[in-house]
Parts: C-alpha cells; sequence; structure tokens
C-alpha cells in the first residue's frame, strides 16, 4: 500500500472543506476524504474515513480529529475557526452549547494532546484556542491565502468619477 500521501478527513458542506480541497488540487499527494456532517452525530464511525489508507500524515481539523488519529503517523491540525469560544454560545443551539461544552472539548483536547503540529489560520483564532485548551506548545499561523488569478479587485466606487 503506498505510503506517499497526506489524508485529510473533513466534513463537507463549509469552508474548511473547500480550502482542504484546494490544497488538495495543488498538492501532488494530498487527499481529501469527505464525508457527511452528520457522521458527526457517531463520532465513532468517523474512524472508518481513510481507513484503508497508509498515510505519511493526517492533516484536519481539531473537533473529531481524534477520531482520525493513528499510531506512529503524524497528526497535523488547523484550526479554521473556534466553535468552542463562548463568544459563539448566543449563535448556538441549546444541543450544541451542550456538545460544545461537554465531549467536542473533550475531543478536541484529546486531539490538540495527540498532535505533531498544530497551526490556525491567524493570531487571534490560535490565541483562543491556546487560551482556552491550555496547550502549551506554539501554534503557528498560516493565513489561507488568495488566488488571486481567481479574485481580481475592482475599482472601488470612491475612485469612480461621476
Amino acid at each position: 500500500m503506498e505510503r506517499s500521501h497526506i489524508i485529510s478527513p473533513m466534513p463537507t458542506g463549509n469552508g474548511a472543506y473547500v480550502l482542504h480541497k484546494m490544497i488538495e488540487a495543488e498538492i501532488k499527494n494530498y487527499r481529501v476524504h469527505g464525508y457527511n456532517p452528520y457522521l458527526t452525530l457517531a463520532p465513532p464511525l468517523l474512524s472508518f474515513i481513510g481507513h484503508t489508507a497508509k498515510p505519511l500524515a493526517v492533516h484536519t481539523t481539531p473537533d473529531y480529529a481524534i477520531f482520525s488519529y493513528r499510531k506512529k503517523i503524524p497528526t497535523i491540525l488547523t484550526f479554521h475557526n473556534y466553535v468552542l469560544d463562548p463568544w459563539m454560545r448566543s449563535y448556538s443551539s441549546p444541543l450544541q452549547k451542550i456538545h460544545y461544552r461537554t465531549d467536542l472539548r473533550l475531543w478536541s483536547r484529546m486531539a490538540v494532546r495527540r498532535a505533531h503540529r498544530i497551526t490556525a489560520v491567524s493570531h487571534f483564532t490560535a490565541d483562543l484556542a491556546q487560551k482556552d485548551l491550555n496547550i502549551h506548545h506554539p501554534i503557528r499561523v498560516i493565513y489561507n491565502g488568495i488566488d488571486t488569478a481567481r479574485f481580481i479587485p475592482t475599482r472601488s466606487n470612491a475612485s469612480r468619477k461621476e
């Protein structure tokens, strides 16, 4: 079985999934293993995502990463956001609030402890996660890039002459 790739187990239908698919398009041996977000209702099932692959590394988000953990294979976590942030509570349903304060917090802590490297898309997100999850090692900030061939700035209305 080939071991020359990175797998990325990711729930579909969110910005992190889109970003990881863009990474997959640019990096030859990077494989996104998308799954239906409803699988998170039975998280142990997530351990079967990409289980036939023998990757060199696993790259995913912290939320359910503990279910993708494999012995002797490095795990890289990326915080694209931080749903455990107390500020998010006013935007969460009662069940989400319970989930975020209990099992998701536990699973995130477990994933962070086992991660070989942790990254975040901003210093703000890194600081939130570091303080809230009591992470003692550095979180490397890697900003999301912008495809300038695809996203071209237009002239602003302020510069237009009437």
